[in-house]
């Protein structure tokens, strides 16, 4: 895809970045995985894909981010945990996905992001907004999951917060409290991951894509949060999932016939 876009790819790029804003306004996360999912549907190369996500969401998740530290609706003792290994996994997972072939890179995508929408539907039937009080987690499963989310976050452009989020659901913590301790993570995971690809491509972004992902995901912040404390969460986090997994599948068959052919 060409760096200069025309008119109808800038209203493309912004309406997706605006999509996307709005799905992660209002259940808390889903910026990453769904732009990911958008923009490989439409057959954006895959290392295009993941820096223009990552580089995109690093303005839309500083606002997400200021608003729980200041309302310190987060974990403290969790944080330095999840930022160490968080970090660790990003970097090393963009050193190790500007090594794979296009449609190597682009077949990984798809399979990750396919199985992440069957663990987000799957999650549905969880607590995932239970009224379950703040436990003692267990450290060393929080710094594990999130290196190899962040891992995999790198290669596919979105996932270490959902991931993270219901590991945290998962070990006892509150639902809110658990978003709110992820949402103070990852803007720096971001930065990392972004500054990771930007040394190792000397800058060279699409930077056409991520100012057109950056408004729309801008433009959708005022929406979102007068429907964060409105929409049905357990019906997002359901059509969502069953969204991001049915465009990945159908993504993977097609990379898959495309190999027999």
């Amino acid at each position: 895809m060409s760096e200069a876009l025309d008119a109808a790819e800038i209203l493309i790029f912004v309406l997706v970045g605006w999509i996307c804003g709005l799905i992660d306004g209002v259940i808390g996360v889903g910026f990453g995985v769904s732009s990911a999912t958008i923009l490989g549907a439409m057959g954006v190369p895959p290392l295009t894909l993941t820096t223009s996500v990552h580089a995109s969401r690093l303005l839309i998740f500083i606002p997400s981010a200021l608003t729980h530290y200041r309302s310190e609706n987060y974990e403290k003792r969790l944080v330095p945990y999840l930022l160490f290994s968080g970090v660790l996994g990003e970097v090393l997972g963009v050193l190790r996905f500007i090594q794979l072939p296009a449609r190597t890179a682009a077949i990984v995508s798809a399979l990750i992001l396919t199985l992440m929408g069957a663990v987000i539907v799957y999650k549905v039937r969880e607590r995932v907004d239970g009224d379950a009080e703040r436990v003692d987690a267990n450290l060393l499963v929080c710094v594990l999951v999130s290196f190899l989310a962040g891992f995999l976050d790198s290669i596919c452009g979105g996932g270490w917060a959902p991931i993270c989020i219901s590991t945290l659901i998962l070990l006892g913590l509150d639902a809110r409290v658990a978003a709110g301790t992820v949402d103070v993570v990852r803007p720096i995971t971001t930065l990392a991951c972004t500054a990771t690809f930007g040394v190792k491509l000397g800058m060279r972004f699409s930077w056409g894509i991520i100012v057109m992902l950056l408004a729309g995901g801008g433009l959708a912040i005022p929406v979102a949060r007068r429907l964060a404390g409105k929409a049905p969460r357990k019906a997002l986090r359901l059509m969502i999932g069953l969204w991001i997994f049915a465009v990945n599948l159908y993504r993977l068959v097609c990379y898959v016939l495309q190999a027999h052919l």
